[in-house]
């Protein structure tokens, strides 16, 4: 439900024609850089839900724990290539990635990146 919505309000923006023809969009030069982002997005998420699933015994949403701390900044810095010369996106670039370093390494230093289960889903099921 929550990927249909995203899909219909994302139709109705300028990201609308990358949505109906999403490699002509990353094919063409002139494309709109929110149409290329919004089709880029859903792509690494598509492909990060199959490698969840990439396990015979059990599927591992771990991954997305493993990259949620990552993933906004590469977007932001995806945009601040986009739009070099606007000082509001460069700073909130820097601010994301300040942001996702620290979110990163905190999880690092707890073993978040060691493999299996996030240690956090233990707590949230009892």
């Amino acid at each position: 439900v929550q990927v249909a919505g995203l899909l219909a309000v994302w139709s109705q923006t300028s990201a609308g024609p990358c949505l109906a023809a999403p490699m002509a969009c990353v094919r063409s030069d002139d494309a709109d850089p929110w149409g290329r982002l919004v089709v880029g997005v859903l792509t690494v998420a598509a492909f990060i839900w199959a490698v969840s699933l990439r396990t015979d015994t059990h599927s591992d949403a771990s991954i997305v724990d493993r990259l949620w701390s990552i993933q906004p900044w590469v977007y932001c810095w995806y945009v601040c290539f986009m739009f070099p010369s606007s000082a509001r996106v460069v700073l909130m670039t820097a601010l994301a990635t300040a942001w996702g370093i620290r979110l990163t390494y905190n999880f690092a230093i707890k073993g978040g990146y060691a493999g299996g289960e996030d240690y956090r889903w233990a707590v949230v099921r009892h």
